[in-house]
């Protein structure tokens, strides 16, 4: 999803895709070209995997709501069950299956506003792709690293400290955190061919993950996958 929106959002500082000549746009005319859109997903890459512990140490863990977890991927693939489990977790008496939850649409539209991704609700095909479209090896291995914790909440591994402990050694001591990811370099390439003077006023995002990810980073060390503010996982 991430290097979907990315992915999107590059594509639309193409004169062609925005419809209008670079020359004719002011350096913060981009912000209205994909470039608002593009710089928010970069600055909220960390928070995916950082935030969750926040958002669940200050509402969980003092038992302001109850709450669970459901992948979309289970309301995709296997709709009926996993819509019949949420209504029994919200606490429908004898729930049952209507067809009604069947139509994706929502107050008679099938799409949220005016999305250039035309995926219906149940449609699972965009699930089936594999990574690598915009993130290197390098930037997965890294992103694998940040979301540890909620891949072993959430079911996409097994718990692995040996695997953890090499991957925390190599990041620090090869990758350097203040190193730019090559998803990073892409951006600011891009970027610099049509606003060489203005780019080190776009840095922004960068900054901001360095900070998230060292705090992400600091996470893992010291809880490893034992976050306690964590939701539970909505079992199908």
């Amino acid at each position: 999803m991430l290097e979907a929106s990315i992915n999107l959002y590059m594509n639309a500082l193409d004169p062609l895709t925005a419809g209008t000549a670079l020359a004719n746009i002011k350096p913060y005319d981009i912000l209205e070209h994909g470039g608002k859109n593009l710089f928010i997903t970069w600055q909220k890459l960390p928070q995916i995997f950082y935030l969750p512990y926040l958002i669940g140490e200050v509402f969980f863990k003092f038992g302001f709501a109850k709450s669970a977890t459901i992948r979309l991927e289970d309301i995709k693939n296997n709709p009926k069950t996993a819509l019949l489990n949420l209504l029994t977790w919200l606490g429908v008496e004898n729930p049952t299956w209507h067809q009604s939850l069947e139509i994706e649409t929502f107050a008679d539209f099938l799409y949220a506003g005016a999305t250039q991704n035309r995926v219906k609700g149940f449609d699972n095909s965009h699930l089936k792709k594999g990574q690598g479209t915009f993130f290197s090896k390098n930037d997965l291995r890294i992103m694998n690293l940040m979301a540890y914790p909620l891949a072993v909440k959430f079911g996409y591994r097994q718990k692995d400290d040996e695997y953890l402990q090499k991957e925390i050694a190599w990041y620090e001591n090869e990758q350097k955190i203040e190193t730019y990811m090559d998803f990073e370099i892409k951006i600011i390439d891009r970027l610099k061919q049509d606003f060489p003077n203005e780019i080190s006023k776009m840095m922004t995002p960068y900054y901001h993950r360095i900070k998230l990810t060292k705090q992400n980073l600091n996470y893992i060390k010291k809880h490893k996958e034992n976050y306690f503010g964590y939701t539970d996982l909505l079992e199908l």
